[in-house]
């Protein structure tokens, strides 16, 4: 799906830094452990790497319902006005890109 709503740019944003998984996961040099460990250890890496972006996104997705849904963007509702609704459409296009890599 192209990206629609951001003028300019192209692909997913950068992973933040400290999301970063590097090759070799910082465990012990090649040779000091047999395959399997090896093995074992990688995939536990992968496995607390992704439990804790899950737990990102369910946090991010929960301040999203709170500032969007419960909130109304910050905005009342004597005070709308076309901006607002543009920025709620963005936000709406944004969200169905995820509901469509999440596969929902």
């Amino acid at each position: 799906m192209a990206r629609t709503g951001c003028p300019g740019r192209q692909g997913p944003p950068p992973l933040r830094p400290e999301l970063k998984i590097t090759a070799g996961g910082g465990g012990p040099a090649p040779g000091s452990y047999s395959r399997k460990e090896g093995y074992n250890m990688k995939k536990q890496n992968a496995t607390d790497a992704y439990v804790a972006v899950i737990a990102e996104i369910s946090a991010k997705l929960d301040a999203i319902k709170a500032q969007a849904v419960d909130n109304h963007l910050g905005v009342s509702p004597d005070a709308v006005n076309w901006g607002n609704v543009g920025t709620a459409q963005h936000l709406l296009v944004v969200l169905a890109e995820a509901a469509e890599i999440a596969g929902v």
